[in-house]
């Protein structure tokens, strides 16, 4: 990839093989994955392409969330959300929704979290994505049980729990439980 960067490339295709190489230096070399996210989202803004901007401020989101800057996570995150819905990738934007819910579970600001996995839900539901939809009734559910709401955390661990025996998804029916 980073030979492939090195040539002569269109500006959107510039800015996924950056995406890709910040993606795959994310762990291996913080600081330089860091950095290639900066880049592309500059070039991305530059060019007016909403996915690969997207993915640049989910991936510094990851980034000051992993160094334990959580301060401005929500911002990037919320940023993504907007241009990946600009851009009409709702798979993206349901999993970004996903992240900041959790965020906000983790802070324990449930408010925050529930219309955040509840857009995410919606999306999901949309593309059919079972295994995707389980996951988040299970983060609503805990998201209620958090606030001590068990009856309505009941009630998305049951449809949880019903969506992954009727998948036959053995995993995901240990996890509903």
């Amino acid at each position: 990839l980073k030979a492939l960067f090195k040539t002569e490339l269109a500006d959107t295709s510039r800015a996924n093989v950056l995406n890709k190489l910040s993606i795959l230096y994310f762990y291996v070399n913080p600081d330089s994955s860091l950095q290639m996210a900066l880049q592309l989202k500059e070039l991305s803004h530059r060019i007016n392409y909403k996915q690969g901007e997207a993915d640049a401020l989910n991936l510094i989101a990851s980034h000051y969330l992993s160094r334990g800057n959580k301060d401005s996570v929500n911002i990037f995150y919320e940023q993504a959300i907007n241009l990946y819905h600009q851009a009409g990738n709702s798979q993206r934007e349901a999993m970004v929704l996903g992240n900041l819910g959790l965020l906000y579970q983790n802070q324990e600001l449930h408010l925050k979290a529930l219309p955040c996995f509840q857009q995410c839900l919606n999306l999901r539901l949309l593309k059919e994505d079972s295994t995707e939809v389980i996951s988040t009734l299970l983060a609503i559910g805990a998201t209620h049980r958090a606030q001590k709401d068990n009856e309505l955390a009941l009630k998305y661990y049951q449809t949880g729990l019903n969506l992954s025996r009727k998948k036959e998804d053995m995993a995901q029916v240990a996890t509903s439980l």
